[in-house]
C-alpha cells in the first residue's frame, strides 16, 4: 500500500516565509593600492644643509645673548653718553617716563626742561628729545631700543 503524506498544517504558529534568494553577480576581488616608502639616506649636500641651518641658529642666539649682555639698558645708556647723545626731558612727560626706563631708568647726560626754561630748552619743539654735540643730529620722541642701539653707533 502506499503511502499518504498528509501536510497538518497548525493555525496557531505564523508560518514564516523566507525571501526568494536573488543571485549575485560574481564580483572581481578589489585591489586595495598600496605605498610602498622607500627611505634613502639623505645625501651629503641636504645633509650638510641641515648643519648649516643649525649653526646659524646656534649663531643667531649667541649674537643675540652677546647683544643682550652689551647693550642691557645700563651700558646702553654709557654707550650714548660717550657717543655724545644728550637727553632732554620734561617733567611729567609720559614718553620721557618711557624713554628712561627703556634706559634702565637714569641716563648720565639728561637735561631736564621746564616751561619756562630758556636755552637749549626753548628751541625744542617735542619730548622726549635727543641731541648729538658732536654730531650735530637730533632726534625727537620715543626712540625705541633697536634706534637707541643704531645712536649708540658711530
Amino acid at each position: 500500500m502506499a503511502e499518504v503524506e498528509t501536510n497538518i498544517l497548525d493555525y496557531t504558529q505564523p508560518v514564516l516565509q523566507e525571501p526568494p534568494q536573488q543571485e549575485m553577480p560574481p564580483q572581481e576581488p578589489r585591489q586595495i593600492p598600496t605605498l610602498i616608502v622607500v627611505k634613502r639616506k639623505p645625501s651629503l649636500q641636504q645633509r650638510q644643509k641641515v648643519y648649516l641651518a643649525i649653526a646659524l641658529a646656534v649663531a643667531v642666539v649667541l649674537i643675540m645673548v652677546i647683544i643682550h649682555k652689551l647693550f642691557s639698558p645700563s651700558e646702553l645708556g654709557r654707550s650714548l653718553a660717550r657717543c655724545g647723545w644728550v637727553f632732554y626731558a620734561m617733567p611729567g612727560c609720559g614718553y620721557c617716563s618711557q624713554q628712561k626706563a627703556i634706559l634702565g631708568g637714569r641716563y648720565p647726560k639728561t637735561v631736564v626742561c621746564r616751561r619756562s626754561s630758556g636755552g637749549a630748552c626753548a628751541s625744542i619743539s617735542g619730548f622726549p628729545f635727543w641731541h648729538n654735540a658732536r654730531t650735530g643730529e637730533s632726534r625727537s620722541g620715543l626712540q625705541d631700543a633697536e634706534e637707541l642701539v643704531e645712536m649708540a653707533q658711530w
